[in-house]
């Protein structure tokens, strides 16, 4: 991949990466959003995740998770809208040098 390329896109934490209370409610948020059409299907661990875009030749990683993303782009808005607890919304921004 030529300098400057990149990639951006969301996905959650492994299972193994969970309490069993986020478990529970990953597995209620899952079975809600499949019912409407749109199943969870990205689940990565996050040394996992590291290891596969460095071997995919990205050097510049950053995995954001919830609560950044929360502050970053959801911090005071009138509606309330957040994305839920840490390891249910991640995201992953690579780049090549």
């Amino acid at each position: 991949m030529p300098a400057g390329s990149g990639i951006v896109f969301d996905y959650a934490l492994s299972e193994e990466e969970l309490s069993p209370r986020r478990r529970q409610q990953r597995a209620a948020l899952a079975a809600r959003v499949a019912a409407v059409g749109e199943p969870f299907q990205l689940f990565f661990r996050l040394a996992q995740l590291e290891n596969e875009l460095k071997s995919a030749g990205f050097a510049s990683i950053d995995q954001i998770n919830s609560d950044e993303l929360n502050r970053r782009y959801f911090t005071g808005r009138s509606d309330g809208l957040a994305l839920p607890e840490e390891g249910l919304g991640q995201m992953a921004v690579a780049w090549v040098e």
